[in-house]
């Protein structure tokens, strides 16, 4: 065995689609080095830290992954040509293709061990919420205009949004979203993370109308309800 060099897309919702085939590629290498960069959020690497310490020979680094030799480039243009000439395929998908690792892994071998006192704190100390309140978890992105229609959203209740709580991450925030009486998002790592959490719901909306590009398309197991316009 040897060492891996990894370089996925540099989206949190990349490396939580791509946790299974990687955790999977663990097993065949001493270490496996995956790259990130800086990104809009500060807690960016955190997260991929947090996400992948079960994974005990995978570790996070900040180089650029053009001074290595022998880099594995999971996606990029293999993924951009794969969609276009077969875009029945979900685009998570084609990454475990390419990796040649089987789908149902991004499921089966998803892990990340939950820090229920941290997610409490935010229900209880941060947002002020009490037991059996109702409440609708609304994530979109206005900063890349990504607006859910509030047509769909109930003005009774009221709305917790992910988006202005800068210091939380989205690691610690499925206790909020299993409390509310609704879900409500567009196509983020977020709505991955909660399927591949298994985070069953009564009331899960996708607002696919939102961000209806083909390479931004989740692949679900959970019964979400799918709303295109």
């Amino acid at each position: 065995m040897n060492d891996l060099y990894l370089c996925t897309h540099y989206g949190f919702g990349d490396y939580i689609i791509c946790y299974g085939l990687i955790k999977e590629l663990s097993k065949r290498y001493d270490n496996v080095f995956l790259f990130a960069i800086p990104h809009r959020s500060k807690l960016h690497f955190d997260n991929i830290k947090r996400l992948y310490s079960s994974i005990n020979n995978v570790q996070i680094i900040t180089d650029d992954p053009a001074v290595y030799k022998d880099v594995m480039y999971i996606g990029w243009d293999y993924v951009n040509k794969a969609i276009l000439k077969d875009p029945s395929i979900p685009f998570p998908q084609h990454f475990y293709n390419q990796a040649g690792i089987p789908l149902n892994l991004l499921w089966d071998n998803f892990y990340f061990q939950r820090d229920l006192k941290k997610e409490k704190r935010i229900y209880y100390d941060l947002l002020g919420l009490k037991d059996g309140q109702e409440y609708i978890f609304l994530h979109d992105d206005p900063v890349r205009n990504f607006l859910i229609d509030r047509k769909y959203i109930n003005p009774d209740l009221k709305v917790i949004q992910l988006t202005p709580l800068e210091d939380v991450s989205i690691l610690d925030c499925l206790y909020l979203v299993e409390k509310s009486k609704e879900v409500h998002m567009t196509t983020t790592g977020l709505v991955s993370f909660i399927d591949q959490m298994n985070i069953n719901h009564d009331s899960l909306n996708l607002h696919r109308y939102v961000r209806p590009d083909l390479f931004d398309q989740a692949i679900l197991r959970l019964n979400w309800n799918i709303i295109d316009k």
